[in-house]
């Protein structure tokens, strides 16, 4: 049970964080959008380099999110992980 909790926690604390993750990113590129033509060219680099760098961590903390809430649902009904990671592909 003490896992199932720890668990819990770090999928909360992850979801927070991805939360994090999307809000910078929609900023940035609404930012360059609306930016894109007056901005000195050093910011927009950065910019551009920011959302390359943040768009790829939003894909690696969605991956972890999911391997998470699987290992989660396997700690809760370990007798049926077959039909269930079938589940889980299926979606």
């Amino acid at each position: 049970m003490a896992k199932l909790d720890k668990l819990t926690k770090e999928i909360g604390w992850a979801k927070i964080a991805f939360r994090i993750s999307i809000v910078a990113d929609i900023s940035l590129v609404g930012w360059l959008a609306q930016n894109y033509n007056k901005a000195d060219t050093f910011l927009l680099v950065i910019a551009i380099l920011l959302v390359g760098i943040i768009t790829p961590i939003l894909f690696f903390q969605q991956t972890e999110l999911t391997n998470r809430r699987i290992a989660m649902e396997r700690m809760t009904n370990p007798t049926s992980q077959r039909a269930h990671d079938e589940q889980i592909l299926a979606r």
